[in-house]
């Protein structure tokens, strides 16, 4: 190891003297910790949830970047990109309310303590074999339905539904595993305190009901007298993955994009273009984790390491000019494809990526030509377009003005 004349050993970003060091996850704050300065702008034009280090959803108000955490372990996550999305279910956590479509079934309001640390949670008995607890919905395409849900001591299974033939899927919350699945991909997650959060993504269309019963084993059409849990925190969004938690009463709510850029003074007073390297830590669900570009997606030399579902790194070039073109250096993270991923990519006498210490494979070579580059988007393609959201997290990102060697970028993504 490396260490400093005390014999403290050095973060292996830290000895390489980036020009830039935002370590969202350690500061939990926009800060960079090569000056301490605050070069990051800001902008979110709504509310939004986020995961306080006890486990609990918290609301960040707006133009308040959330700093988020794993709601088991309290592990700080990092800075939370996500686009906007609207939660269509109206009365998200009140199932007493005329919005659901109710029949053989009971409802006791404010029966537990919710994920957001609110006597809010609701608990839902069956009375019947067959019954109804359900909303109407207008959504189209690839969308993604989420629910929060407790095991009650009763009642193991319980099912989303979106109509005959549409996506489905079983969930125990028991024990926290997807059951079958129905012309859908479902997902559970242990979110503390016993809850879980259930979803299920497929395409919607045209379905127009939202059914959320518990129900007696894994597949079953049948809801079962007596069978009963706790559901708190209903979701459903276009999209192809469940975001952060929109809470509604009596109509829809749309959350705002996160926008975090460095620009003007701020940008060049790190940014030199013959030749850098770009470091990355972040599990990304879509989009981009970080890009470069001159502000014109027609003309720019766009740097961009990407995450794309969590199963791969990307480096690549749009058209600088009309002599220019495009190409991408491409490499799979060797770790656990739904974990945090490390990169970090490199231009100057010739480009390279590497993710979790492997080399990117060449795809379409390019050749590097210097961009005068105005700013450094973080978690989306950039202010002038303001889209490809990362929908995830980014723990870490350092920029180095040298190429630095690829036995470094090797160390450093390890």
């Amino acid at each position: 190891s490396i260490t400093s004349g005390g014999g403290a050993v050095l973060d292996p970003i830290t000895q390489e003297d980036p020009t830039l060091d935002l370590n969202f996850a350690d500061s939990k704050a926009l800060r960079d910790d090569v000056d301490s300065d605050n070069p990051v702008t800001f902008t979110r034009a709504s509310s939004a949830t986020y995961v306080d280090s006890d486990g609990i959803i918290q609301s960040a108000t707006v133009n308040t970047p959330r700093f988020d955490h794993d709601p088991v372990t309290g592990e700080s996550l990092g800075l939370l990109i996500e686009e906007a999305r609207t939660n269509v279910i109206t009365y998200s956590e009140e199932f007493a309310d005329a919005a659901w479509e109710k029949s053989a079934v009971t409802i006791t309001p404010n029966a537990i303590t919710a994920p957001d640390g609110t006597l809010t949670a609701s608990r839902v008995t069956n009375t019947a074999d067959q019954t109804t607890l359900k909303q109407s919905i207008s959504v189209t395409g690839t969308c993604t339905a989420s629910a929060y849900a407790k095991y009650d001591g009763n009642t193991d299974w319980f099912r989303f539904a979106t109509g005959a033939g549409a996506p489905s899927a079983w969930f125990n919350v028991n024990s926290g595993y997807v059951g079958i699945e129905t012309n859908c991909t479902g997902n559970i997650e242990s979110v503390g305190n016993g809850w879980y959060r259930a979803s299920i993504t497929g395409d919607f269309t045209p379905s127009t009901t939202l059914f959320l019963p518990p129900t007696s084993a894994d597949g079953s059409g049948v809801e079962g007298n007596g069978n009963s849990l706790y559901i708190w925190g209903v979701q459903v969004e276009e999209g192809s993955s469940p975001t952060s938690y929109i809470p509604t009463v009596a109509s829809t709510v749309t959350r705002a994009p996160d926008i975090a850029h460095i620009n003007g003074a701020n940008f060049s007073s790190f940014y030199n273009a013959s030749e850098w390297t770009m470091y990355s830590e972040a599990r990304c669900e879509t989009g981009f984790t970080c890009s470069i570009h001159n502000n014109d997606d027609s003309k720019r030399y766009g740097l961009v390491i990407r995450v794309n579902d969590v199963a791969s790194s990307k480096f690549f070039q749009r058209t600088l000019n009309a002599g220019g073109g495009t190409g991408d250096i491409f490499a799979n993270p060797s770790t656990d494809v739904s974990g945090f991923v490390k990169s970090a990519c490199t231009i100057g006498s010739s480009a390279n990526l590497y993710s979790d210490g492997l080399a990117g494979t060449v795809v379409d070579a390019f050749e590097y030509n210097a961009l005068a580059a105005v700013e450094l988007a973080i978690g989306y393609r950039g202010s002038y377009l303001n889209d490809s959201f990362a929908n995830g997290h980014i723990k870490r990102l350092a920029y180095f003005p040298v190429r630095l060697p690829d036995d470094t970028l090797q160390n450093i993504t390890s």
